[in-house]
């Protein structure tokens, strides 16, 4: 083979050589570009989808709570969470503090000896001498109606009124709503005469009836009275007449009260301003005996103010007594006086002016 061939050959070589190196470098190049794009692709997808850390989100969470205002009340929470939800908690009103305030300023203007006003959360608005053993007179008739109607079943049964029950009622000059000896009268009418006209004939009839003995049924009122928390009450008897360990105190009266206008019974006899008995065998036509305490509030300012009912009570050593409710801007208020003097409406003046200072200054 000449030269000029071998040159020839070798040139050919050369270029196929070159031809193939290109190629490899072309295929490399592109492969570097599809890696390169699939990189570019992968960490734009991470950018894209990855959440932010923890600290980040809190961070801007927190700076979102700092520029925005928040909503008093979520959507969730007024419509419920659910079967776990929990009522919101009732706050007592919060100017009761400058009631407070302003009656133990005051309190020389409330003529009884003692006082008590409590909230229908049960805190102690204000007192005077509250804590202090007094004498409840016919107050004590709330315990009687109370443990009554935990007792009683049928109201529309009868109970007959003795004679020692009568003899009783007049040697104690005490209160009664007017059923006789020998009269067979129904146990709804029994509870009215109880809380209306403060029939103490009627505390013994029924008294007798549920425990069968005196001695017992105050058993009873003493046992209700350390369930309820009444720490410095102590009953001797049902009608409350005085005797010598029978006494309670203006805070004990109040609970008390409290605890009566939770039983729909009790509550709907103390807002009647009157009974009708129906006909017995003694009076045939019937009777009607009244509230002893609206009309003592008859003429006294109450704007503003729903007296929802009470119990009087007077002895000589107790002084004029009273324990009432009134409702004030949908609130129930319990006040208790016992100890006021000179006037019969005494207590019903003491009543007025809280129940003013309370209903003036949360109105404010």
């Amino acid at each position: 083979m000449d030269s000029f061939r071998q040159r020839k050959i070798l040139k050919e070589m050369n270029v196929y050589s070159g031809r193939r190196k290109r190629k490899r470098m072309v295929r490399i190049i592109a492969a570097l570009l599809v890696l390169i794009a699939l990189s570019g692709s992968f960490v734009a997808y991470l950018i894209l989808t990855n959440k932010p850390s923890q600290k980040m989100e809190n961070q801007v969470m927190s700076n979102l709570v700092t520029a925005s205002p928040q909503p008093t009340t979520s959507p969730s929470t007024e419509q419920g969470q659910g079967e776990n939800a929990q009522e919101p908690a009732v706050q007592a009103e919060p100017k009761l503090p400058l009631v407070t305030k302003d009656l133990t300023e005051n309190g020389k203007k409330i003529n009884s000896k003692y006082a008590c006003l409590i909230a229908s959360d049960g805190t102690v608005v204000y007192g005077k001498e509250a804590d202090k053993k007094m004498n409840p007179a016919s107050m004590t008739k709330l315990m009687t109606a109370l443990v009554i109607v935990e007792n009683v079943k049928d109201f529309n049964k009868q109970a007959t009124i003795l004679q020692d029950t009568i003899n009783f009622t007049l040697s104690q000059d005490a209160s009664v709503a007017g059923f006789e000896v020998g009269e067979k009268v129904k146990l709804n009418d029994l509870l009215y005469g109880v809380l209306l006209p403060s029939g103490a004939e009627c505390c013994i009839t029924l008294g007798q009836y549920v425990a069968g003995s005196d001695e017992a049924f105050v058993a009873l009122m003493n046992k209700e009275a350390k369930a309820l928390g009444m720490n410095n009450t102590h009953f001797m008897n049902s009608t409350g007449l005085t005797e010598k360990n029978h006494y309670s105190t203006a805070k004990d009266m109040a609970i008390l009260l409290k605890k009566c206008m939770e039983n729909a019974q009790i509550k709907k006899i103390l807002s009647e301003k009157k009974h009708d008995v129906g006909k017995t065998n003694i009076h045939k036509k019937g009777f009607t005996f009244y509230s002893t305490v609206y009309p003592k509030f008859t003429k006294l300012d109450m704007q503003g103010i729903t007296l929802l009912g009470g119990k009087t009570g007077y002895t000589d050593e107790a002084g004029y007594c009273l324990v009432s409710a009134a409702s004030i801007n949908n609130e129930t208020y319990f006040f208790a006086t016992a100890g006021g003097k000179d006037s019969k409406t005494v207590s019903a003046q003491d009543a007025q002016f809280v129940y003013k200072t309370v209903s003036d200054i949360i109105n404010q």
